[in-house]
C-alpha cells in the first residue's frame, strides 16, 4: 500500500525533525512504498536545513513557498502527492511505531479515515483534548481530525479540496460538512495512532481559540444581524448542547486524577479561551460578511 503523507509547515524545525524521526521510526512497512511531501510556508528558521537531513533517508519532495496559511499548504501537497493515498500528519506530532502499518491496512478497504490522537506531554494540555480520543472502537467518526487522517485521492476529486477562504481553524469540520452530503462516510481507527498536544503555550491556546471563534459563523453558515446578535446567541451557537467546562471536569474521565491547582488553572484558561473565541467570532461576521443580507 502506497501512502503519500503530507505536512504542512511553518518554523517548527525543532518539532519537525522529531516528527520525521517517527515517522522513519516505524516497523513492518515498506519505506519504497513512501513519500513525504513538506509545503514549508514560508519558514525563516532552520526548516530547511533539518528536512535536508532527513532528505538522505525519506522520500521527501519539500516545497517553499511565501506564506499563504495552513489549507493553501495542504491543498498544494495534495495535489503534489504522487500515491492514491494521502495522510494528514501534523508538524509537531509523533506517529506511533505502527502507524504507517495499520494505516496500510485499513486503507485496503475504506476511503476515508481519522485516527486516535493522544497526548504527547503530560501537562495542562492534555485537558483541552479529551475530542481528540474518540475512543477504543471503530465507528463513523464526527470529527475530521487534520492531525491524523487518511483519504484516497478520489475523495478530493469528488467533494473537493480544503476551503482556502480558512487560513486556519475549523477547516476539518468545514470539509466533513461537504463530506456528509456525499455517499462517503469518515471512519475511526483508534489503531492509526498519534501522539499530538493540543497547545504548547499559553499565547498560541489563546490565538487557536480566536481562530476558531473567528471561523464559527461561516462554518456554520449562520447569519444574524448585527454585531449584538453575535454577543446576544454567542452561548447557544458555540455550544448547544455542550456540557459546561464545570460538568466536564466532573464526568471526563480524562479529569479523574486531576491535581486541585490543575483544575484551577483550567477553569482560568478556559475563561480566557472563551473570551478569545467570543472575540474571534465577532471578528470572523465582519471579516467573511456573515451579517443577514
Amino acid at each position: 500500500m502506497k501512502i503519500s503523507i503530507i505536512i504542512p509547515t511553518y518554523n517548527r524545525d525543532n518539532y519537525i525533525d522529531k516528527a520525521l524521526e517517527s515517522i522513519k521510526n516505524q516497523i513492518d512497512f515498506d519505506f519504497n512504498n513512501l513519500e513525504i511531501v513538506i509545503v514549508d510556508d514560508g519558514s525563516t528558521d532552520n526548516t530547511m536545513n533539518v528536512i535536508n537531513k532527513w532528505s538522505n533517508v525519506l522520500d521527501i519532495n519539500y516545497i517553499k513557498q511565501k506564506n499563504s496559511g495552513v489549507c493553501i499548504s495542504r491543498n498544494i501537497a495534495i495535489k503534489n502527492a504522487k500515491y492514491d493515498n494521502i495522510m494528514f500528519f501534523d508538524d509537531d506530532a509523533i506517529m506511533n511505531n505502527d502507524c504507517l502499518k495499520n494505516a496500510s491496512i485499513v486503507m485496503e478497504k475504506e476511503k476515508a479515515v481519522v485516527g486516535k490522537v493522544m497526548p504527547k506531554t503530560d501537562n495542562i494540555w492534555k485537558y483541552f483534548s479529551g475530542h481528540y480520543n474518540q475512543g477504543s472502537e471503530i465507528h463513523e467518526s464526527n470529527s475530521f481530525l487534520e492531525t491524523i487522517a487518511v483519504f484516497k485521492k478520489e475523495v478530493f476529486d469528488n467533494v473537493g479540496y480544503l476551503n482556502e477562504n480558512i487560513d486556519y481553524g475549523s477547516e476539518g469540520e468545514e470539509y466533513l460538512g461537504r463530506l456528509r452530503q456525499t455517499d462517503y462516510k469518515l471512519m475511526y481507527y483508534p489503531n492509526i495512532l498519534i501522539y499530538h498536544d493540543y497547545s504548547n503555550g499559553i499565547f498560541k491556546f489563546i490565538k487557536k481559540q480566536f481562530k476558531f471563534g473567528e471561523k464559527m459563523l461561516y462554518v456554520k453558515n449562520i447569519r444574524l444581524n448585527s454585531v449584538f446578535d453575535v454577543i446576544k446567541n454567542y452561548r447557544n451557537i458555540k455550544r448547544g448542547n455542550n456540557s459546561s467546562n464545570k460538568n466536564i471536569i466532573n464526568s471526563d474521565p480524562l479529569f479523574k486524577d486531576i491535581k486541585f491547582f490543575e483544575k484551577i488553572f483550567f477553569i482560568v484558561l478556559s475563561k480566557f479561551g472563551v473570551i478569545a473565541h467570543l472575540l474571534g467570532t465577532i471578528r470572523g461576521f465582519y471579516k467573511y460578511n456573515m451579517k443577514n443580507k
